[in-house]
């Protein structure tokens, strides 16, 4: 397995691939433990042994807080009660419009047009994944912890 990792400045390929989830709609946004979210965008990959069926593409926030805005209100937050925290899930079927993080941080912000998922890094050192992008050809784009990222696979 090869890695390339960084720090603060985005690199190379890493706006490139999440370039790739515009146009797209989550076919599945799951709420889990600790108020984690996952989309799931593209073909569905089949469960196995060692894990559960989802996208071939997959946004993963285990480790960040999260905001889910419309442009005059605060729906959902991470910190919510789970069953306000479960608004996030109304994205399934909205389309990307645009992907940008902003750095240092690597704060990540998806825009489905009316309304935008919002995610703000908690740490900056220890070993938490802050949000983890899984893509098709099984390379991993980790974000996390503070200014870190790296590309495995």
């Amino acid at each position: 397995m090869r890695t390339v990792v960084g720090n603060g400045v985005v690199g190379v390929g890493v706006p490139d691939v999440l370039d790739e989830l515009v146009g797209s709609a989550p076919w599945r946004v799951k709420l889990g433990r600790g108020n984690s979210v996952a989309l799931h965008f593209g073909d569905v990959v089949p469960a196995t042994e060692q894990s559960p069926e989802r996208g071939a593409w997959m946004l993963w926030i285990p480790g960040a807080a999260w905001r889910l805005e419309s442009a005059d209100d605060v729906i959902a937050a991470w910190a919510d009660d789970p069953d306000v925290a479960r608004s996030v899930e109304r994205l399934a079927g909205l389309e990307v419009r645009a992907v940008s993080v902003t750095t240092p941080g690597l704060e990540l912000d998806v825009d489905f047009g009316e309304e935008v998922l919002r995610v703000f890094p908690l740490r900056a050192d220890g070993d938490v994944e802050q949000w983890v992008l899984y893509t098709p050809s099984d390379a991993v784009l980790v974000a996390g912890p503070g200014a870190n990222w790296r590309w495995e696979g």
